[in-house]
């Protein structure tokens, strides 16, 4: 991910992270159904050893790259491992647009994180879904998945003085809590899985394209010295913590319920919009880059 920005600039950065993020999603679907199939075919152990020997296939994959790169910079002298990571932090923390980006993910990733823990038991324990229910309707997730990541390229093309990447990412965000209230009032049956399946395919839809415009403008902005830092930097401490989410929700469940938690989770996924919305990433009209600011 953080070799892409030395590959692409400009729309066609867009253009990558869009594509990457809609081989993701589809990738997710294909990988769940594949794996449901060989556990079908092979039994549950010999399909954990397939997917071991498909990490093989990827090394294998990885060595057919002949595209020649320039040699590395070299490190300043005296420089540690832990500076650099100190250098990264202080610059990602202090960068107006990188911030409050990771910031937003961060809030978002925990509430999601929440969600998801709880969504599993009700579905499966109080609607009664099947297994195959259940995975048609992630597959469903992964399908919004596709579409939000295409879509979300020409979703953030400027649009008069009113609209662009700026507007995108807080209103993908504010989708979250408004597609997930019906879940919270949903019955056992076919019609409520069709509406539960739809607002997973919404849900996912808009947490893909805020997701690969929001990682276009990270990488845009960024001085290309701190360009993997910045992405690691992300990745920990947005996705760090989440143990800690899930945690909280199971605590939460045995105090208050089931239903009231996720309310409660649903209503968080409000904080990466508040974020936001207050933030200098709102004034965003098309993908910056480090020439811009």
């Amino acid at each position: 991910m953080s070799y892409l920005p030395s590959l692409a600039r400009g729309d066609k950065l867009a253009s990558a992270n869009s594509k990457m993020g809609a081989l993701f999603s589809f990738t997710d679907s294909a990988g769940s159904y594949l794996a449901s199939g060989l556990i079908a075919l092979l039994g549950t152990s010999r399909a954990i050893l397939a997917d071991v020997a498909s990490y093989f296939i990827s090394a294998l994959c990885m060595t057919r790259i002949r595209t020649p790169e320039p040699p590395p910079r070299p490190r300043p002298a005296h420089s540690t491992l832990w500076q650099e990571i100190r250098d990264g932090l202080r610059y990602t923390a202090r960068h107006p647009l990188l911030w409050p980006l990771v910031l937003s993910n961060t809030a978002l990733s925990l509430a999601m994180t929440a969600w998801d823990v709880l969504y599993l038991i009700y579905v499966i324990r109080q609607l009664h879904w099947s297994p195959v229910t259940l995975a048609v309707v992630m597959g469903c997730a992964s399908v919004g998945g596709v579409v939000g990541a295409l879509a979300g390229r020409r979703l953030a093309r400027p649009r008069g003085t009113w609209w662009g990447v700026g507007p995108l990412l807080p209103c993908a965000l504010a989708l979250q809590p408004l597609i997930l209230a019906p879940v919270l009032f949903a019955g056992p049956g076919l019609l409520w899985q069709i509406i539960i399946g739809v607002c997973v395919t919404v849900r996912f839809a808009g947490a893909t394209a805020h997701g690969s415009t929001q990682r276009s403008v990270r990488q845009g902005v960024c001085d290309p010295r701190y360009q993997g830092r910045q992405q690691s930097i992300g990745t920990w401490v947005t996705f760090g913590p989440r143990f800690l989410s899930a945690l909280a929700a199971g605590a939460l469940v045995s105090v208050i319920g089931l239903g009231p938690s996720m309310a409660a989770a649903a209503t968080a996924t409000t904080g990466g919009f508040l974020v936001l919305a207050r933030s200098p990433v709102r004034h965003l009209r098309a993908i910056p880059t480090t020439s811009d600011g």
